[in-house]
């Protein structure tokens, strides 16, 4: 019941039968991408505050996280490309997380059920994300997506805020053409999506032109005070030009 803090070497790939069970006091573990199942009893009786993903890792993967029920802070080194299906799924005091530029792909279910979670950037380095990312996030009220997205999965936002189709990025984006528009403001997202109580996404394409396009999709999260019921979404597009 001593132990405060473990890093998992390499040479480990599973974690076996009550093999930490009854630590009270672990709070913090680095965890390799060689782990590869864990043991529903491995960590019973923990409290794992802090998970730190061992340097060099490419993947994250559920098998990776334990304690997710505990978690409240995550560190992803910048050699990791890939967030694996469910990977921090239900990491329910989970308050933010930091993906760095590293990360090409978050699969599907990602960040599922992470109720604690307020906010989130995706980096411009990822160029897909699976279905049902952030389904369950109840907390979630900003999410700003990079510029590299070619590829969105469906119900992002089920069971947190109304899902928007892949199809539907793909239309307002342009994503058919092979070459994206690009923000002439360095670091600046085109993608911006703004919870409760605006619900809403604002597509941009470009931040500074004389006759450039902008769109703004609210997804039946407005409400005025004298109801109950979502009030129906609306389509809007704006164009400067000649």
């Amino acid at each position: 019941t001593a132990l405060t803090s473990i890093v998992i070497p390499n040479s480990v790939s599973y974690f076996d039968s009550s093999v930490f069970s009854g630590c009270t006091n672990l709070t913090t573990i680095t965890v390799p991408d060689t782990i590869t199942g864990t043991y529903y009893t491995a960590f019973n009786s923990c409290y794992i505050k802090k998970l730190i993903i061992a340097e060099g890792s490419k993947t994250v993967t559920s098998a990776m996280v334990p304690c997710k029920s505990t978690l409240e802070e995550i560190v992803i080194p910048n050699t990791v490309t890939t967030i694996d299906n469910g990977a921090f799924s239900d990491c329910t005091k989970l308050p933010k997380i930091t993906i760095p530029g590293s990360v090409i792909k978050i699969d599907s279910a990602a960040f599922r059920n992470c109720t604690s979670l307020t906010s989130i950037i995706i980096p411009n380095s990822v160029t897909g994300i699976g279905s049902s990312v952030f389904s369950g996030c109840t907390k979630l009220s900003s999410v700003v997506l990079g510029k590299g997205l070619s590829e969105i999965g469906n119900s992002m936002f089920t069971n947190s805020y109304n899902a928007m189709t892949s199809a539907a990025y793909a239309a307002l984006r342009g994503l058919s053409d092979p070459t994206p528009a690009k923000s002439r403001y360095e670091g600046m997202s085109l993608i911006q999506y703004n919870g409760y109580p605006l619900g809403q996404y604002i597509i941009r394409e470009e931040w500074n032109s004389e006759d450039s396009a902008a769109v703004i999709m609210r997804i039946k999260e407005r409400t005025t005070a004298n109801h109950e019921h979502r009030d129906s979404g609306t389509f809007e597009i704006y164009y400067k030009g000649a």
